[in-house]
């Protein structure tokens, strides 16, 4: 929708000092000469967008204008209010809390408690007591607003310990669990790693710079496998939570999945927990694989 293109444009010039009519115009899959029709009506609705001519040119906003509540309906803030109540219960910044309030002022005849008592609720805090990775969580988030270096021991999935220097980039929250996105200069490469994991951290005086790769929702700890399994229908509900995106094929007592898994020992734990009505069907690699593992675990508790 148009006015959804022009409400866009705004912001977009909100955060950036200029921007060319080409690059709206790839951004917003239309012709550069609807860009300069979009700038006339945003210029007709009160917001003073300067042109800068020469091949540095673009278009921006005038310098200390101020962005209007009219701009956003209500339904916006109250969205934006229900991220940063979110983000508030584990990062607890006075920074998120004090924009949170900001937000809130916009909404006439609302107190700015309002919206961190009711409605809508984030929250993104594990289950029971607050755990370690609320201490790290903030450790981490001041470095990457300070642009520090970090310093920690990770253990990987296997168990395995290693020291790791990074430069972090984003915390993101995927699958359940908080990772950290970073630059591992232990192995000269992008790398994420899972909080939970993360001990001994410790925030380094080296500062870093310049531009990093940018965390993209795709990323891929390593090349998946395509993996069948075979299970009673009782356990569709917990299947469907583990792969949302695969496609679930039934029959009459049975169902089959095919999905992909980065970490096969991650859906050997995960089979265990569902007992002898889960079966692998496919790749033959994996399946004999897993009976090698439950072989080692029955091996534990053989009579000697």
């Amino acid at each position: 929708m148009k006015l959804d293109r022009l409400l866009s444009i705004v912001v977009i010039l909100l955060n950036k000092d200029r921007v060319s009519a080409k690059e709206l115009a790839s951004r917003f899959e239309v012709t550069t000469r609807t860009i300069y029709r979009d700038i006339d009506s945003i210029n007709m609705a009160g917001i003073p967008i300067i042109s800068y001519p020469g091949n540095d040119g673009g278009f921006g906003i005038m310098e200390n204008f101020r962005l209007e509540r009219h701009i956003f309906t209500e339904e916006d803030i109250i969205e934006v209010l229900s991220a940063l109540k979110g983000m508030t219960g584990l990062i607890q910044s006075e920074r998120i809390r004090s924009a949170a309030d900001k937000f809130a002022n916009m909404i006439e005849g609302k107190k700015n408690t309002d919206f961190f008592d009711d409605g809508i609720i984030i929250d993104i805090n594990p289950w029971g007591s607050k755990s370690r990775i609320d201490s790290d969580f903030r450790t981490i988030y001041s470095a990457i607003l300070s642009r520090k270096k970090l310093s920690f021991s990770y253990s990987d999935y296997n168990g395995k310990c290693s020291s790791r220097t990074v430069e972090p980039i984003s915390l993101v929250f995927k699958a359940y669990s908080w990772y950290l996105y970073s630059y591992c200069l232990e192995r000269n490469d992008y790398r994420i790693f899972r909080l939970s994991r993360i001990k001994k951290i410790s925030v380094l005086k080296d500062t870093f710079t310049g531009k990093k790769k940018k965390y993209q929702s795709d990323y891929s700890i390593k090349p998946d496998t395509d993996i069948t399994i075979r299970f009673k229908n009782s356990f569709e509900t917990l299947i469907s939570e583990f792969f949302p995106q695969s496609r679930i094929e039934k029959s009459a007592d049975f169902s089959t999945i095919t999905f992909k898994a980065q970490n096969e020992e991650w859906l050997y734990k995960i089979l265990l927990g569902m007992g002898r009505d889960i079966e692998i069907v496919s790749p033959k690699s994996v399946r004999e694989s897993f009976i090698k593992y439950l072989k080692e675990i029955s091996s534990k508790y053989s009579s000697t």
